[in-house]
């Protein structure tokens, strides 16, 4: 099996002065194994595993549980789950270091795990995931399966693939709100972004905290935003992400938020505008991206004026690895 290796990743925080520093004695090397044929063959990016949204989960891993957990045994096998999130993973090595440890006359100390996609966490692939969780993204990933061949065979036969109609132009950035009313509703969301993730030309690129929504009227809900890297136009988005939340009856609600174009960053496309007032969309976006804009205006300066920003609130920045609450 073709193996992608990362050495020597640390964890970050923010200096006072804002700037990254290392914190702690800790660090993890990570063996990633999966097929690398589809890749290497075509040149395409999105056919394998970003290494820098890779390296940078496991130092966010590393960061945010290194000094929480006892056990360095803990720590290595929250950080091999979050390599195995990467949806073309299938088995992972995973070694942590702590220098110094305290309480031990070594220098250093090293746990190194070892684990294969089994289906009882992270599923092997969009089909294998669990009817209990989204039961629907085998299907979804049916339909830019499709569209991939699509765009392929225009490809093959000379036609730009960007001329056709309802096909997008290259990447696009796309903005996903997930809402659930569901409890608990992480295995749900994680199942749901896995889904996104897997689909061909998708890359998720961030995943904003999770957030909790008191509602006025019917039962409370928790929500997070996805941000996405996709070759799909808005249609073919938003008809994979009804495909995902078709079997959740009501438990899962996916919305498209804004898709912009990486060639032209002044065509933004709106899809959901009530987004604009909407606290529990624009805080946990604002978390992932602090510069972040809906159309003309700042998401920051929208959720200052955001009517429910007193209802809404975070629950958990450690969610998507199983961290506390």
């Amino acid at each position: 099996m073709d193996t992608l290796r990362l050495t020597g990743i640390r964890p970050q925080a923010q200096g006072q002065d804002g700037s990254p520093s290392h914190v702690g004695g800790l660090r993890a090397d990570v063996t990633a194994a999966f097929d690398m044929r589809a890749a290497a063959h075509d040149d395409d990016i999105t056919a394998t595993v970003d290494y820098a949204q890779l390296a940078s989960r496991v130092a966010n891993v590393l960061a945010q549980r290194g000094a929480k957990v006892t056990l360095l045994e803990t720590l290595a096998s929250e950080v091999v789950d979050a390599v195995l999130l990467s949806h073309q993973v299938v088995s992972a090595a995973v070694t942590v270091y702590a220098e110094h440890p305290q309480g031990v006359c070594a220098e250093e100390v090293s746990v190194s795990i070892e684990r294969k996609v089994d289906g009882a966490g992270v599923p092997d692939s969009v089909d294998d995931i669990g009817s209990n969780h989204a039961p629907n993204i085998s299907a979804a990933a049916q339909v830019a399966a499709k569209y991939h061949e699509d765009n392929q065979q225009a490809a093959r036969g000379g036609v730009d693939p960007r001329e056709q109609p309802g096909k997008g132009a290259g990447f696009s950035d796309a903005v996903i709100w997930l809402v659930s009313n569901q409890q608990p509703c992480e295995p749900v969301f994680r199942a749901a972004i896995v889904g996104l993730d897997g689909v061909p030309g998708n890359q998720v690129n961030g995943i904003s905290p999770l957030y909790h929504i008191s509602n006025i009227t019917g039962s409370d809900e928790d929500c997070a935003v996805v941000m996405l890297s996709t070759r799909l136009d808005a249609q073919a988005l938003e008809q994979v992400c009804n495909t995902i939340t078709r079997g959740e009856k009501d438990a899962l609600h996916m919305h498209v938020i804004s898709i912009q174009s990486q060639e032209d960053e002044h065509n933004m496309e709106i899809r959901y505008p009530e987004a604009a007032q909407t606290a529990a969309v624009l805080a946990p976006w604002m978390d992932i991206d602090e510069q972040a804009r809906l159309g003309k205006d700042p998401v920051s300066f929208l959720l200052a004026m955001a009517p429910d920003a007193d209802r809404v609130g975070m629950l958990s920045d450690g969610w998507i690895l199983g961290g506390e609450q």
